[in-house]
């Protein structure tokens, strides 16, 4: 069993594809999760989902009772959530009310398009094209704490291919510095051919295990 269809299709759009928590937009990276969990006898009806981003869905679902630290989000307070953002989206220009949305798609998504940006800057490495990686999103995604919810294998694979990617960085850096020249005709062109080729191969794997983890994130 599932949500009904055509009831999801009305609450998406109710709800504009934002995340009821944070409201920022998501598009399709949108899960609806069950404000009363399904195994905990909580039922398909629409009342019971509420739209979520891949971090907030995350950060929902992460609570350890049997371990507490925080507060964790009970069924009410999301249907609260849910309800507020809903009026607050219905309110748009009525009596000239407006409402703010995020266009953030988060940090679990945002640090999968920077690993892609990566990639490419790798692959399309040559004289004169010579760029630099980047790990804005991998650091806020540590800074929030979503870095945790990624599977164990995910995340290491993740934070291989950022190191990876500074190292090449580095090998950036000491090629401009020491370019082929007639007394050393290649320079330190090996080595970054070397960390180019290894760096290269663990992004495409951090990137086919995250790509894996946003698509198959479960409904909870």
């Amino acid at each position: 069993m599932s949500f009904n269809q055509n009831e999801v299709d009305t609450l998406l759009a109710d709800c504009r594809r934002c995340c009821c928590i944070c409201h920022k937009f998501c598009g399709v990276h949108i899960e609806l999760h069950h404000a009363d969990h399904r195994s905990e006898g909580g039922s398909d009806d629409i009342e019971n989902a509420i739209p979520l981003c891949f971090d907030c869905h995350a950060e929902v679902g992460h609570y350890n009772s049997d371990h507490p630290r925080g507060r964790k989000f009970t069924a009410e307070e999301l249907r609260k959530h849910k309800k507020n953002w809903l009026e607050q989206v219905s309110s748009i220009g009525v009596n000239g009310s407006t409402v703010e949305f995020s266009r953030d798609v988060g940090a679990i998504q945002s640090m999968s398009d920077e690993l892609q940006y990566n990639l490419t800057v790798l692959t399309n490495n040559g004289v004169g094209l010579l760029g630099s990686t980047c790990q804005v999103n991998f650091e806020r995604a540590i800074k929030e704490g979503v870095i945790k919810y990624l599977p164990d294998e995910t995340r290491n694979k993740v934070m291989i291919a950022y190191a990876s990617s500074s190292k090449y960085n580095r090998a950036v850096e000491m090629y401009i510095a020491n370019p082929p020249s007639a007394t050393n005709p290649t320079g330190t062109n090996g080595q970054l051919t070397n960390i180019v080729s290894r760096a290269t191969t663990q992004l495409q794997e951090a990137l086919r295990l995250l790509t894996v983890f946003i698509n198959e994130s479960p409904s909870i």
